[in-house]
């Protein structure tokens, strides 16, 4: 029996993976192999129905919540929220509703969470940093090229995470705040906030 899947992530915590967490596209993104392969094995992150990780799609704002959550361990599956675009029926619900419980996410605006939209790499940052809350400094900060397009709200975790080791700029000295994120990029960013 096929677990139900939405947009790669399984409903009800069941991951779908192939043997030993090997998926068969991991080739294209070499780079995270080992934390998407811990991450899997931990039940945190998981493959399509096909064996594929898909390492290089964007990842959406639902998608990413849950793999943080799961990482965080913060999940209630009592918890509820408000947001009028997070329904009750759908797959993530608890878990928008967890992570929102635990302060973990304010949405894109008062009553909107912003599902279906794509995670953007500075919400990434500020996500993992209100999850994991304290991060040790391991080397000083830097000045990305990009910098001031960082947003207000998120330039602290950016630069806590960069100096915590956990986030790298994309080249050039830049950091491309408002690039989207990709699952491989989560899921190095959880692995070396949480499993490292």
């Amino acid at each position: 029996v096929t677990n139900p899947i939405v947009s790669g992530i399984p409903v009800d915590n069941q991951a779908v993976v192939s043997p030993d967490a090997k998926f068969r596209d991991m080739n294209k993104a070499e780079w995270a192999k080992k934390a998407v392969i811990n991450l899997a094995n931990a039940g945190i992150v998981s493959g399509d129905e096909n064996g594929n990780f898909r390492p290089n799609d964007y990842i959406s704002r639902e998608e990413f919540v849950t793999m943080l959550v799961r990482a965080a361990k913060k999940y209630n599956e009592n918890a509820s929220c408000d947001f009028t675009d997070v329904p009750k029926t759908a797959w993530f619900y608890s878990y928008v509703a967890s992570a929102s419980e635990y302060g973990m996410v304010h949405g894109i605006s008062e009553d909107s969470f912003g599902a279906g939209l794509a995670l953007t790499r500075q919400d990434m940052a500020v996500l993992c940093l209100r999850a994991k809350g304290d991060v040790a400094k391991v080397r000083e900060a830097v000045s990305f090229a990009d910098g001031d397009e960082i947003a207000d709200y998120a330039k602290d975790s950016v630069s806590r995470l960069y100096m915590a080791g956990a986030v790298n700029g994309m080249g050039d000295n830049k950091f491309v705040p408002l690039g989207n994120a990709t699952r491989a990029e989560c899921a190095q960013i959880i692995f070396n906030l949480f499993l490292k």
